[in-house]
């Protein structure tokens, strides 16, 4: 699983760095640039937690930091801000329990800060992606989404608040109702109707109501809630792991609808299902 994904990732340098792609999304040469993010994201969390985990045997560790930087390549070639972003979350998160738990943990987890910080603050393209995370005034990307998520409100409340539009609806209603519409804001910065809202939150909100956001943020929140028990009741590394997951997941959400692509919802499904394995397999062997 991390030798494929780490042969993907160089891939992905090369076709970047050689100008093949501006903006590498792995072996998906179809598809959009967000599901190749949250597949980083996600194998990133993991990645972290066993780079850090003493408990762990030396091949574990040395596995979890090669893929951290495999990670970091990856995400240099897509060159994504949602990418950038989650990774600084999960690192402060994952990164910061561990620390807690260990503070012999700090070098490490504050070298890491270090190398990415400062290749972020010398490279000037990276730098200035990173700045524009918080420019709603100017930056054309960052408008468009605030404007299509203000659309998927408005869809929302002027239809089924209950049970929404209906599934696969998005495109056509926002089209014929209110891509068009005089007061619409989006066209200023889009040629053409956008076929999605930008977010999963937005996109099952305006899609499915109530009904439909409710049950997804139960089923996340259900995932969450069972891996922090499990870690409250006894420490394993693979249920912090599944934490990270779950959150990498959901922070790409709020920026992509990356429900709808089958290569970053299947990575989620199996990332999870595989650190729910390892856990079972770490009790095993701290009961030997």
């Amino acid at each position: 699983m991390f030798a494929f994904f780490a042969v993907e990732a160089l891939y992905s340098y090369y076709t970047h760095y050689t100008g093949i792609e501006l903006r590498a999304v792995g072996f998906n040469s179809d598809s959009p640039i967000s599901p190749f993010t949250s597949c980083i994201c996600v194998y990133m969390a993991p990645c972290i937690v066993m780079m850090l985990e003493n408990s762990l045997s030396s091949i574990y560790r040395k596995i979890g930091l090669l893929g951290v930087v495999f990670c970091w390549i990856a995400l240099i070639a897509n060159d994504c801000r949602t990418g950038f972003l989650t990774a600084a979350i999960l690192i402060m998160i994952l990164g910061g329990y561990q620390v807690v738990k260990s503070p012999k943990k700090l070098i490490a987890v504050l070298v890491v800060c270090f190398v990415v910080g400062s290749f972020f603050c010398i490279h000037p393209h990276y730098k200035q992606r990173i700045l524009s995370i918080s420019n709603v005034t100017t930056n054309a990307s960052n408008l468009v989404r605030l404007y299509l998520w203000e659309d998927a409100v408005e869809m929302w409340q002027d239809n089924n608040e209950i049970a929404g539009i209906g599934l696969c609806s998005w495109k056509k209603i926002y089209v014929n109702k209110y891509f068009f519409d005089l007061g619409c804001k989006t066209k200023k910065y889009l040629p053409r109707p956008y076929v999605q809202a930008h977010s999963n939150y937005f996109q099952l909100l305006a899609e499915t109501g109530i009904i439909g956001l409710g049950g997804y943020l139960f089923m996340m929140g259900s995932f969450l809630l069972y891996n922090l028990l499990k870690l409250r009741k006894q420490y394993n590394p693979f249920y912090l792991a599944n934490i990270g997951i779950v959150l990498a997941y959901n922070i790409c959400a709020i920026f992509d609808y990356i429900l709808y692509f089958p290569t970053s919802t299947r990575t989620f499904w199996f990332m999870l299902g595989a650190m729910m394995v390892m856990a079972q397999w770490y009790e095993r062997e701290k009961e030997k």
